[in-house]
This record gives C-alpha cells, sequence and structure tokens, in this order.
C-alpha cells in the first residue's frame, strides 16, 4: 500500500510534526484564565507550526480523536491530537492505518503497550490554510465590494476558532451585540435553571435548576458560567480595532442609527430611510421576579460588576456618547414595559420614549390626517 509504504519510509519525520493539540476544552476558571489564555495561544501556534511543516514535507495535517481503553484503568479514555500523513493518504486510509500507526509510536515512546483503539476518527484539519485561501480569494476578487457575514456566536466558544478568525487580518470584522449582565443572567435563568415543577426538573436536560433566582445568588459556579468581561477584553486583544461592541441598550434607543453604522463598518451602504427594525426573541413579563427585589438585583450588579465595566469601557472606545454610556447598567427591571405584559410599547416593541417611535407616531397621524 503505497501510503502506508511512504509513511514508513519516513515516520520518524511524520511523528515529530504531529501531535499538536488540535482541539482544546477550557474551564475558564478566573483566577487561572490568563495563563489559560497564554498556554491556549502557546497550543495553537505549536500547531500551526506543525500544520505548516507538514505541508512543506508534503503532507496533509488530519485531527485525530481516538477512544481507547484506558491502559492504566479499566475506563475509555479519549485523545485528541494533529497527525500529518503524506499527501497521498486520502481520508480512509488515514483512519485505518495512519493513525493506528502514529499511536502505537505514540505509547511506544511512553514505554506503554497500545490499548486497545475502539473507535478512531479523523477530519482534514484546514483551518490554518482556509486562512490563507480565503484571504487569497479575497484578495483576487473583483473590485467591487463583496460583504460575506455570519451571526455565530457560538463560534467563539472555541478558542481556536477565535485564533484563527485573528489571524484573517485584512477582512474579518467582528460585531459583538453586548447585553446588560443583570437581564442576560436573569433570562438564562430563567429560560434553563428555573425549576420548571415541584420535582425539580428543569426544562434543559442535564441542567441544575434552582426554585427561585434568590438560591442561584449563592450557586457561584453557575453564577461564573455567564462571566463575559474577561472574553470581551480577550477578543479585543485578538482583533483590535476590528471589533465592535455595541450595546443592546443603543439599539432600543436608535436601532437606524447603530445598523447603518454597522452597516458602514463591514463596508455595506445603509438602510432604507423608513427601515423598520422589529425586536425579536424578547419574552415579556415579570419571568423570574428579579425585579420585585432590590436587594437581589443590587447582589447580582455587583457580581457582574467587572462585566460591566468591561463592556463600557469598550462602548467608550467604539465612540458611544457619554450620555449612553451612562444608561447602560439599566436591567429590564428599569423598564417597566418590560415587566407589565400591558404596558404600552410602539411598534416593534420599541418603547415609548424612544424619540424614532415617537416620530413614527407623529408620523402615522399626518399620514391618517
Amino acid at each position: 500500500m503505497e501510503c502506508a509504504t511512504l509513511y514508513e519510509q519516513h515516520i520518524l519525520t511524520w511523528v515529530s510534526i504531529s501531535g499538536a493539540a488540535a482541539t482544546v476544552r477550557t474551564t475558564w476558571d478566573p483566577a487561572e484564565e490568563a495563563g489559560e489564555y497564554f498556554t491556549l495561544e502557546k497550543k495553537y501556534a505549536t500547531a500551526e507550526g506543525q500544520y505548516r511543516s507538514c505541508l512543506v514535507n508534503g503532507g496533509r495535517y488530519w485531527r485525530m480523536f481516538a477512544e481507547t481503553q484506558g491502559w492504566a484503568r479499566g475506563y475509555a479514555e479519549f485523545l485528541s491530537g494533529g497527525v500529518c500523513a503524506p499527501w497521498i493518504c486520502d481520508h480512509a486510509a488515514v483512519e485505518a492505518v495512519i493513525m493506528l500507526r502514529y499511536l502505537e509510536h505514540f505509547f511506544h515512546v511512553l514505554g506503554k503497550a497500545t490499548p486497545l483503539i475502539r473507535q478512531l476518527r479523523a477530519e482534514e484539519l484546514s483551518s490554518w490554510s482556509e486562512v490563507e485561501r480565503i484571504n487569497s480569494a479575497f484578495e483576487m476578487s473583483s473590485p467591487s465590494p463583496r460583504v460575506r457575514g455570519l451571526s455565530n456566536s457560538m463560534m467563539f466558544n472555541n478558542p481556536f476558532s477565535k485564533m484563527i478568525l485573528a489571524n484573517m487580518k485584512q477582512h474579518v470584522k467582528v460585531i459583538v451585540i453586548a447585553c446588560d449582565p443583570v437581564s442576560r443572567f436573569e433570562k438564562v435563568f430563567f429560560r434553563q435553571h428555573l425549576c420548571k415543577d415541584a420535582a425539580g426538573v428543569s426544562s434543559e436536560p442535564n441542567q441544575t435548576c434552582h426554585s427561585s433566582i434568590a438560591a442561584a445568588l449563592d450557586d457561584r459556579p453557575l453564577l461564573q458560567r455567564y462571566v463575559v468581561g474577561s472574553e470581551l477584553q480577550h477578543l479585543r486583544q485578538l482583533f483590535g480595532s476590528r471589533l465592535t461592541v455595541v450595546h443592546q441598550e443603543s439599539l432600543r434607543q436608535d436601532p437606524q442609527y447603530v445598523y447603518d453604522a454597522i452597516a458602514t463598518i463591514v463596508g455595506a451602504g445603509p438602510f432604507p430611510p423608513r427601515m423598520e427594525f422589529i425586536r425579536y426573541n424578547a419574552h415579556m413579563g415579570p419571568r423570574t421576579g428579579l425585579c420585585d427585589n432590590a436587594s437581589q438585583v443590587n447582589a447580582l450588579k455587583e457580581f457582574f460588576l467587572p462585566d460591566y465595566e468591561a463592556i463600557e469601557s469598550l462602548v467608550s472606545d467604539a465612540g458611544t456618547p457619554r450620555w449612553m454610556v451612562e444608561r447602560l447598567r439599566r436591567t429590564r427591571c428599569d423598564r417597566p414595559e418590560e415587566i407589565h405584559r400591558r404596558a404600552p410599547r410602539c411598534p416593534g416593541n420599541v418603547t415609548p420614549s424612544h424619540r424614532m417611535c415617537r416620530g413614527r407616531e407623529r408620523m402615522q397621524a399626518s399620514e391618517t390626517a
């Protein structure tokens, strides 16, 4: 078999440019976060270096997932990493031959017998080549502007994805809509962590639930899961001026201006003057009852204070007016139309104090007249 023969002829070379972590899991413990980011960046640099060396040596780089019978104890072990194989090796050959041979060498170096391999899976890791390919495609495209967008916040949960996007320096711009931290937590708690019946069952499978949001105030690990300030700061480090943070409050106050500004940032023209921006994904009403207890609201504000400060810093850097920044610590509890379903609202769920809403009302009145 030509693939296996080529691999065996130069196995030490192939192995020397294999093994870097091609996927990661993180816990984001705030006490260790800076060091964790540093470690991730080192891993990314190592994987990128191996990938490029693999290409130079006429190989293709593959992400490996292996489930083995634990060599020390009798439970399943999951291994992942990058494997460089000769260019002639296709997906089937990598899974059937190359990965097994690499693992045999890996465990031999550890001085251990190769454990029982339950499952092997390979995916060609083209992320770094995609960076170069996409950048080249943009350079060769026609001079007319082309704007492509992807609305996928989950992408930023993967540290490697963030670093790959950050390497696409010429064209990738990131727009982040930042929500009020307390309102965001209250909504997620209502949807995922509030027990829905007396038996203590959550609406989401495998989620811890609490009978009230007051009980959640003592669940620090739960609260910590929804801290975003340090993540936003890390995005700023990665993307610099290519990151724009927009606060949700500005969308309530002047959606036309904000959407026009975003469109200008990404290279598109402004929206039509009478474009109506509808509010989606809104769940009105008292929800958890948080807004009936000012001390609980203040306790959550205190916990999420670093998030408030990070968001305010980033939106200030983006040119948000000072009067708007001063409003950024308003929660949904400061908007009665959010709590009381019968409170008056303008079209699109916009608050009646919104100047554009008043303008729309005047325009409608003049048209009726």
